[in-house]
């Protein structure tokens, strides 16, 4: 599972697309490009966007659902065994309640329920996923497998 930073910083240090492992399913969900389109600079939004749509990579739906984030048929209902509440608690406690935190963690909790390795470069996020023993590598580990 692809975290935004990734597109972020595949556009920012130039990494070539054939750089990213070929043997490796790449999926991302429907917050991704949402938070992409957030970006207030056209240029920017522009050739992240590009990026984006250049990797290959297959859509799932989050695991959960938050208003006003959540898009419809792009999300499960959730659990209400606590994950997504549980990890949104300690990522909040982490980076002072970032206001995308609830998207980070749709991307991290999906990841975590599916078994995927969650590719980030945000500390915060990384050290989250870890601590509820979820799989995350950084972009150059992901890139040296």
């Amino acid at each position: 599972m692809l975290d935004t930073t990734v597109f972020n910083h595949i556009l920012r240090d130039g990494i070539e697309l054939d750089g990213l492992p070929h043997d490796k399913r790449l999926f991302a969900t429907h917050v991704q490009p949402n938070e992409i389109q957030n970006t207030s600079n056209d240029k920017l939004r522009n050739e992240l966007l590009n990026v984006f749509s250049d990797v290959a990579t297959e859509k799932v739906p989050t695991s959960s659902a938050v208003w006003d984030v959540s898009e419809y048929g792009e999300a499960e209902w959730g659990s209400e065994d606590g994950v997504f509440e549980a990890l949104l608690s300690t990522l909040n406690k982490m980076n002072k309640n970032k206001k995308n935190n609830s998207r980070d963690i749709l991307i991290a909790e999906t990841a975590i329920r599916h078994n995927m390795t969650l590719v980030t470069d945000d500390a915060d996020l990384s050290a989250t996923v870890n601590k509820h023993n979820g799989s995350v590598i950084t972009l150059q580990e992901f890139i040296s497998e």
